[in-house]
């Protein structure tokens, strides 16, 4: 009986050994670190750049964007030439699966008929929102209504707009 006490001791002791050593470590460990400030996730909105196209007179430049989201979201469209001119725009609050186009008429824009203007799409969200529009910038004939080309879209600057 008195080997089974000792060992059970022995074993107590141990333990309280490693505890009262690791207790100070611990406490020390913490007392050196202050306390990590609280994470700030910067909320952005998402803005895309469509490729340019060439606009003559006899041709329409159209930019088309589908909301994807699960609800409405304000979608600013721009059509903008190569010197950073604002041909069109609109701001429109659109609802889920939804699409808008934003339109620029070469006749309208153009006196000189030798004239040719590069033309690129802007699409910035004005909101908060939980989606991406899906984008692209068409091209066509306004005798024949048909589309001579049509560029998809790419979210190059999506962290670029802070919201406040």
């Amino acid at each position: 009986m008195g080997r089974t006490n000792l060992r059970v001791s022995h074993r107590v002791r141990v333990w309280l050994s490693v505890i009262a050593m690791l207790f100070p470590a611990v406490a020390f460990a913490q007392s050196e670190k202050p306390p990590l400030p609280p994470v700030k996730i910067p909320t952005f909105k998402p803005a895309g750049v469509v490729g340019m196209l060439g606009l003559v007179r006899g041709h329409t430049v159209r930019l088309n964007a589908l909301w994807a989201g699960s609800v409405a979201c304000t979608i600013k469209l721009a059509l903008v030439d190569a010197d950073a001119n604002v041909l069109a725009e609109s701001s429109t609050v659109v609802d889920p699966h939804k699409a808008i186009f934003l339109d620029v008429n070469g006749n309208d824009v153009l006196v000189d008929a030798s004239v040719r203007l590069e033309v690129h799409g802007d699409v910035h969200i004005l909101d908060s929102c939980d989606g991406l529009p899906l984008f692209n910038l068409e091209l066509y004939d306004n005798v024949t209504k048909k589309t001579v080309v049509a560029i998809g879209g790419s979210l190059i600057n999506f962290f670029g707009t802070p919201t406040r």
